[in-house]
């Protein structure tokens, strides 16, 4: 992540793959503890079918 007064330069996740993306920095915020917890379970749900195949 970079950070400017005019924008924030977003990365995905090392891995994950996918674009950059800029945003206003009025707009971003951390994500929720349910976000958090969201996204590992998708993560590693991901890593299981991955290891099955």
């Amino acid at each position: 992540m970079s950070i400017s007064k005019d924008s924030v330069e977003l990365r995905p996740l090392e891995g994950e793959g996918g674009q950059d993306w800029k945003a206003i920095p009025y707009f971003v915020r951390p994500a929720t503890p349910s976000e958090v917890m969201s996204a590992k379970v998708k993560a590693a749900n991901a890593a299981s079918r991955r290891s099955e195949k």
